[in-house]
């Protein structure tokens, strides 16, 4: 349901142009949400744990994020050398339900 939201955000403002911001904020998906969320994956996953992709949606479902958020969050910090992505169900960039991620 997130993620159906999230996509359909923008048709939503403009079907409701007065509602109040704050409750589309969870559909933005700007680059401060992406940071923020990368932070708590940092606090909520200590170094050397090993999960799939998952086992994070299932230990974060309380976040107002969505899959793509956590997919995208993920990618940075592979790049960034704080995670390790085994893709056992994805192809070479992506991020698939068993893929193992290791927290480094």
């Amino acid at each position: 349901m997130r993620e159906v939201m999230h996509r359909a955000g923008d048709e939503l403002k403009k079907l409701h142009p007065q509602s109040n911001q704050a409750s589309f904020d969870f559909i933005e998906g700007d680059r401060n949400e992406i940071s923020d969320l990368k932070k708590v994956l940092r606090d909520r996953f200590t170094s050397g744990r090993q999960v799939t992709f998952h086992q994070i949606l299932l230990e974060t479902v309380d976040l107002d994020f969505v899959e793509s958020h956590f997919r995208e969050a993920l990618k940075e910090m592979e790049q960034q050398g704080a995670v390790r992505i085994e893709r056992l169900q994805s192809k070479k960039t992506g991020v698939a339900n068993k893929d193992v991620i290791l927290f480094m």
